[in-house]
């Protein structure tokens, strides 16, 4: 949570409205998501959305796409906050997730290791 809250405010610093648009997903909204998505869900019970560490992110509540100036922000800088995506396969621009690392962040519990999505 300070790893995002702290990548939103230096992106706002620049004028860039990074939202969140999906993060920690219990499982049931795991279990329903897989049903309604099918192979574009992760695994109920392995989503890193169930560990809290993936975020879906936004561009001022619009779709981020490769060309928005808030991904090119997220790309450039998200490393920084220890934060890196998208990571899924298939591809989804908006699913980014806390890796550790940062150096923009303060030290962290440790975190478990990441899953599939």
């Amino acid at each position: 949570a300070r790893a995002i809250r702290a990548l939103r405010a230096a992106a706002a610093q620049q004028g860039i409205n990074i939202g969140i648009t999906d993060a920690y997903r219990p499982l049931a909204d795991q279990i329903r998501l897989k049903r309604q998505k099918g192979r574009l869900a992760a695994t109920p019970g392995r989503s890193n959305h169930g560990w809290g560490l993936a975020f879906d992110l936004s561009d001022a509540g619009r779709s981020l796409t490769r060309g928005s100036r808030a991904f090119q922000w997220l790309a450039a800088n998200a490393p920084r906050f220890g934060i890196f995506g998208p990571l899924a396969s298939p591809f989804e621009m908006w699913h980014w997730e806390y890796r550790g690392g940062g150096s923009n962040t303060p030290p962290t519990q440790q975190v478990p290791p990441a899953g599939p999505r």
